[in-house]
């Protein structure tokens, strides 16, 4: 069995048709196709943009000064990674610091 991992979702799209239209020569038992790690992170942090879209989320980072309006409105649908992921980390941090002062 072999293991490739796709980088672009059309790509994807395209590789899943030619297993399903040729079972016996290229289907799942032969070949394994997965996403890029950049395309599954990006998903997660869309799906995590949903949750937290109307929850005061992107306030507290301004009042936080760690962003500004704009960029943190932005985070929510993941248009930049490393930003986006530097915000959740941030996020992580305060909440368990908040926690242990509990």
């Amino acid at each position: 069995m072999l293991i490739f991992s796709v980088s672009l979702q059309s790509l994807y799209s395209q590789a899943k048709l030619i297993q399903w239209n040729w079972p016996d020569q290229f289907g799942e038992n032969r070949f394994v196709l997965v996403l890029g790690g950049l395309h599954i992170e990006m998903a997660l942090m869309k799906t995590i943009g949903d949750w937290l879209d109307g929850s005061g989320w992107t306030a507290a980072l301004v009042n936080a000064s760690v962003t500004s309006s704009g960029r943190a409105e932005s985070m929510l649908n993941a248009s930049n990674i490393p930003r986006t992921r530097y915000a959740h980390e941030v996020t992580a941090a305060s909440l368990y610091i908040l926690q242990r002062r509990a």
